[in-house]
């Protein structure tokens, strides 16, 4: 059975977690690398960018609030890291 996948928990990360992925995202456009047809990599690269520039505005404004993992502190770190990593995952489909 499929999963639908309408929400990903940003809980726990920061705006210096959604810059990183930004980062790699405009290192990814410097290179000029892309696979498939080019045009529709683009449009998806600029949506992309789009959302992640959103979640860092959102981020960053003092009147919003991301709330903390209420996870073990061996599994906060874990957790970041296992989002970053599937987001960038997704970000290099």
């Amino acid at each position: 059975m499929a999963n639908t996948l309408d929400m990903v928990s940003v809980k726990g990360m920061r705006a210096t977690h959604f810059e990183q992925i930004m980062a790699a995202v405009m290192d990814r456009e410097e290179e000029g690398v892309y696979y498939g047809n080019k045009e529709q990599y683009y449009k998806r690269h600029d949506e992309i960018k789009e959302w992640i520039d959103a979640l860092i505005t959102m981020a960053r404004d003092p009147s919003n609030r991301i709330p903390a993992k209420t996870e073990q502190p061996q599994q906060k770190a874990r957790s970041r890291r296992s989002a970053l990593t599937d987001l960038l995952g997704l970000l290099c489909l």
